[in-house]
């Protein structure tokens, strides 16, 4: 990716863990993963190297953690990153390896969302939503409840889907 950017001329600056991005409006992000030593190291797939971010703003925490699997999810716990959540974008598309019972004790997720379509894997994993489910997080689906919308006042938040655009769930 960085050679087409470059090829092309493209400004792009390559963000790294212990990285913070600011200037969005009251959000904060940081990143999480991967650090340098993830990039060193070719070994393993891209979805190794996938970005890992916590949003926090005016009250509201995110985790987008990309198409990480099992081992980095134990990475990020390990490591001591504050990875407590209210909405969780569960990573690798809620396949049967990842949201480990410790990763979701880590993050205690009242929303988690699964980023997956019809697929040959059978994502999301009927394990990954019975562990979601017992955490006692709401889970939404993007294949069975297609776009999901979060709506933020700094007290309620509200979740949208597509297939039903009425709040579904209220938090906080």
């Amino acid at each position: 990716m960085a050679e087409a950017l470059a090829a092309s001329s493209i400004p792009f600056e390559r963000i790294l863990s212990g990285d913070t991005i600011q200037g969005i409006q009251d959000a904060t992000i940081t990143v999480l993963h991967p650090s340098p030593e993830d990039l060193k190291y070719q070994s393993g797939t891209r979805n190794d190297r996938s970005i890992v971010l916590k949003v926090e703003c005016r009250g509201l925490s995110l985790l987008l953690t990309g198409d990480i699997g099992a081992d980095h999810e134990m990475d990020l716990v390990e490591k001591g990153h504050s990875l407590i959540a209210d909405v969780l974008k569960v990573p690798h598309h809620g396949s049967a390896y990842s949201s480990s019972e410790k990763f979701l004790q880590a993050v205690q997720p009242s929303v988690s969302i699964i980023s997956c379509g019809e697929n040959r894997f059978g994502h999301p994993s009927p394990e990954t939503l019975q562990r979601l489910e017992k955490q006692g997080s709401r889970v939404f689906v993007t294949r069975y409840d297609g776009t999901v919308h979060l709506e933020w006042d700094g007290s309620d938040l509200n979740v949208f889907t597509w297939k039903n655009r009425e709040a579904r769930t209220s938090l906080k």
